[in-house]
Parts: structure tokens; C-alpha cells; sequence
């Protein structure tokens, strides 16, 4: 039974469980790779921060639904916010969701561009130039996702994928 905090949203620790259990399940599955890291819920855990819902500020709309990575990106780029990728959880169910949203420099609360309906969250902040340089060159998506070429999160090293992290968030 999924635990519920007194505001009726997952608890946070229900949430690095599910990232836990789907890192499990991960190295079950493939239990010998050539890559630093199983999946990206392990990225996540071991580089992720805890972040929390807002109303969107005044200014900012909802893009179009499923394209996350782009719309946070966009957000990230017009607007000098820090994009944001890693798993949020729906209100109603404990289903994991990978995602993209923005937070604002020294802040931990939640611009989610594409969803109102997700409760937390849990990401890796990313360099914004990291973003920029990937968007720009055409080669926009998921970036814990990314299994070919220059991004490929996955194959990289931890000390490479820490130069990728923002420093100053919180």
C-alpha cells in the first residue's frame, strides 16, 4: 500500500523505493554491461535531488503533454532556469514517470512546464550550457535516456557525469 504524507502525495522515500526496485529489476535483466550505470533510475538515485511541487509562476504556460524533455529544455534556455531530469510520481498511483522539468537557481520547487498532475520528483540538475550545447546541435531528448553518441549518460563515467551536473542548486 502506497504511503501517503499528510498532504495526500507519495512519500518521498515510497519514491526512491520505486527507483530502487526498477534498478533491481535492471541488473536482474542485464546482469553484466560494459556501461558505469544499469539504467537511468540509477543515475538518478545516486546524483538525484529531492524536489517539490509549485503552481507555475506567472508567465509560464503548459506546453504540449508528452514532450517534457523539450518543453523543460525550451523553459531552461528562454527563460535562464536550470533543467531538471530524472522520475516523478503520479498523485493516485505509485507509477514512475520518467521526466523533465525546471527549477529556478538555489531553489528546490518544481516549474514542470508539461504536467500538472505529478507530485514528486526526483532529478538531476543539468549544466545549462550541457543543455543548450545538446539542443542546439539537434540532438534534443531524454538525457538519461541517451544511448548513442556524445550524450549517452548511461556509458559515461561517474566524474564525466558529474560535469554535467549543476553546482548551484541546492
Amino acid at each position: 500500500m502506497k504511503k501517503k504524507t499528510k498532504n495526500g502525495s507519495v512519500d518521498k522515500s515510497e519514491l526512491r523505493h520505486l527507483l530502487e526496485q526498477r534498478v533491481q529489476v535492471q541488473k536482474i535483466r542485464q546482469p553484466t554491461s560494459d556501461n558505469p550505470f544499469s539504467c537511468p533510475e540509477e543515475i538518478a538515485l545516486k546524483y538525484g535531488r529531492s524536489y517539490r511541487r509549485q503552481p507555475l509562476p506567472k508567465g509560464i504556460e503548459l506546453g504540449e503533454k508528452k514532450q517534457c524533455f523539450f518543453n523543460a529544455a525550451m523553459l531552461s534556455m528562454h527563460r535562464g532556469l536550470i533543467y531538471v531530469e530524472g522520475f516523478a510520481v503520479l498523485a493516485d498511483t505509485p507509477l514512475l514517470i520518467h521526466h523533465a522539468w525546471c527549477v529556478t537557481e538555489g531553489k528546490d520547487a518544481v516549474i514542470d512546464p508539461t504536467s500538472d498532475n505529478l507530485v514528486e520528483y526526483i532529478g538531476i540538475p543539468f549544466r545549462p550550457a550541457i543543455i543548450e550545447e545538446i539542443w542546439l546541435s539537434g540532438s534534443g531528448m531524454s538525457l538519461l535516456n541517451n544511448t548513442k553518441g556524445k550524450w549517452a549518460v548511461l556509458r559515461k563515467t561517474e566524474k564525466q557525469v558529474e560535469a554535467m551536473i549543476a553546482d548551484k542548486i541546492k
